[in-house]
């Protein structure tokens, strides 16, 4: 933060220093003057702040390069710094008047039945209720896409909770509430984005949670795999397993569908990641997601590979192309996992 302070600190070196800056440092020098000390230091607080006021008549475009490559305990502040300075900056009135208006048109609201007397009334409520945080917007008007009724969604749109967390539990609710093979593919892909020692590319995560089709019960992820006992037998679902199941990739877009927007696709990096950093933070405060069953899970699917090759009766030879996409990384990390 200090670095993008000195940046916005002036235009250019024959430029006077902006005033916030200039301010903030003859306040320092004189109490640093008064005690006989050295200049305090800007805390990422202090950086935050200025930026904040340099920018509230200067509007800027901040970009950040190798942003995975700072320090993990500390780029949590970066993070949170940034989402300040935008939540600050931002003119979150026009934002929420810009989505509310296009999820009208693709009538993803109440089937795109709403009036303008209604419109403007959702559009006010969630100005009101999002204190300047761009996400809760996101997120509130992920909630009440869900809701067909309009007399529940005006019951919704009433009962807004006004903390973030509070939206991820119910967003979080509606997925465990889903059918359960996908709710399975949601939790996994959930855990895959927290345990992952490397970025994943969309075709490695989509082969690290494959699901199977057959002429029974259509398809299912592969979280009732048999188990392999000391002696060797395979016990567990192994009479499931005939020539009717076939593994099959999962789509992309289904990821994101039935991940509830919580996931996005990155296209530049061709990978998906959490929409928010404070998605990670909301899922690692939950018992079913700390870093033992992160771990557990991702330890079964990397031996995955292994069971295929030697057990051709085990449920994991059937993936054999999603086993041969995966097969990099689970030979070089199923170490790692499995110390947990």
């Amino acid at each position: 933060m200090g670095a993008l302070l000195r940046q916005l600190s002036s235009s250019s070196p024959d430029r006077p220093i902006n005033k916030p800056v200039a301010e903030e440092y003859s306040v320092r020098k004189r109490k640093a003057d008064e005690d006989c000390s050295t200049l305090r230091k800007l805390t990422v607080q202090d950086c935050t702040r200025l930026i904040i006021q340099i920018t509230e008549d200067t509007p800027v475009t901040i970009l950040l390069d190798a942003l995975d490559e700072c320090e993990e305990s500390t780029r949590h502040q970066l993070l949170k710094a940034l989402d300040e300075i935008i939540n600050n900056g931002g003119d979150i009135t026009r934002f929420v008047e810009l989505r509310v208006s296009q999820l009208i048109r693709q009538r993803l609201l109440l089937d795109g039945r709403i009036s303008p007397k209604f419109r403007r009334k959702i559009v006010s409520t969630l100005v009101e209720g999002a204190q300047g945080m761009f996400r809760w917007v996101e997120m509130s008007l992920e909630t009440l896409q869900q809701i067909k009724f309009e007399r529940d969604f005006k019951s919704a749109l009433g009962s807004l909770p006004p903390k973030l967390s509070n939206l991820y539990d119910m967003i979080l609710d509606q997925i465990y509430q889903t059918e359960t093979h996908g709710r399975d593919i949601a939790t996994k892909t959930f855990k895959w984005l927290l345990c992952a020692q490397r970025l994943l590319s969309v075709r490695e995560l989509i082969a690290a949670i494959p699901i199977v089709y057959d002429d029974d019960v259509g398809f299912s992820s592969n979280s009732d795999a048999e188990t392999v006992g000391t002696d060797g037998e395979i016990s567990g679902s192994e009479k499931d397993v005939t020539s009717t199941n076939v593994f099959e990739p999962l789509p992309e877009n289904d990821i994101i569908r039935l991940c509830r927007n919580l996931v996005i696709k990155d296209a530049e990096q061709d990978a998906f990641r959490f929409a928010h950093q404070s998605v990670r933070e909301y899922l690692l405060k939950r018992s079913e997601y700390a870093p033992l069953e992160q771990h557990h899970f991702a330890t079964d699917r990397c031996l995955d590979v292994y069971l295929a090759e030697e057990f051709p009766h085990h449920e994991a030879s059937m993936m054999a192309s999603q086993n041969e996409i995966w097969k990099s990384y689970a030979q070089l990390y199923w170490p790692v996992h499995y110390k947990y």
